[in-house]
């Protein structure tokens, strides 16, 4: 594991929220969906939207985890992995009369103020870490199979906040993230039922990293998880 991927991650973590807003506020943000996008860092985001969160999530996939043998579905364990104190969560807020230049840009937590109308819409949660991965540039499967990733860890929206180019916007702000911190690549996981989601990360340029079960082991065995390990080079 090279030290120097690991001061990348420690780095990119100790910097200021502030410093991330900028990265994120590119030409992706302009394709909000005329919606109030925040920053929050996991230790200052408020409980009721870690409670909608964490309620996208079960609404949304908790049939995809009932289903899947090889996970399941806890609340606890979801909860504690939706709570990484390096974490952070972008959420999509409809508002009422809201500017086209308060939404054309992301704010930090710092800089939100609620108003009674906000209403959350969507959210990406991602972490900054070193991760199982492998790659070319560090010999394959030879490698010493650690990288410093920007890795998704949810991307969840209302129904009536799909189809609206918000998903991929929030993708791309993340990805430029990862690139203003020069981390190697974007990672995520991603249940093979979900077929939907499995196109819209593919179209983005994601595919099957090294260590997915369906990379590293035979067809039966590979069958047996519910799941795949994606990727993107940054």
């Amino acid at each position: 594991m090279s030290t120097i991927d690991v001061e990348l991650v420690r780095s990119a973590n100790a910097t200021p929220i502030e410093v991330t807003v900028a990265l994120m506020n590119t030409s992706a943000a302009k394709k909000s969906a005329g919606l109030l996008l925040v920053l929050f860092p996991f230790t200052h985001l408020p409980g009721p939207l870690l409670q909608f969160a964490f309620g996208l999530v079960k609404s949304n996939l908790m049939h995809l985890y009932l289903d899947a043998q090889d996970t399941g579905w806890s609340a606890r364990s979801k909860m504690e992995e939706m709570s990484d104190k390096d974490g952070r969560y972008l959420i999509a807020f409809k508002r009422e009369g809201l500017s086209e230049e308060q939404a054309s840009k992301v704010i930090s937590h710092t800089d939100y103020t609620p108003l009674d109308s906000d209403t959350p819409v969507g959210y990406l949660y991602y972490i900054i870490c070193m991760q199982d991965s492998y790659d070319d540039c560090d010999g394959g499967m030879g490698g010493d199979g650690k990288a410093p990733v920007i890795y998704c860890m949810e991307l969840q929206m209302t129904p009536d906040a799909r189809n609206l180019g918000l998903g991929t916007a929030m993708m791309q702000m993340m990805e430029d993230v990862g690139r203003g911190f020069k981390l190697r690549r974007g990672m995520l996981t991603a249940f093979k039922k979900n077929e939907g989601a499995l196109r819209f990360y593919k179209r983005l340029g994601y595919h099957p990293d090294l260590t997915s079960p369906s990379q590293c082991m035979s067809e039966r065995r590979a069958g047996r998880y519910s799941y795949e390990i994606m990727r993107k080079g940054l």
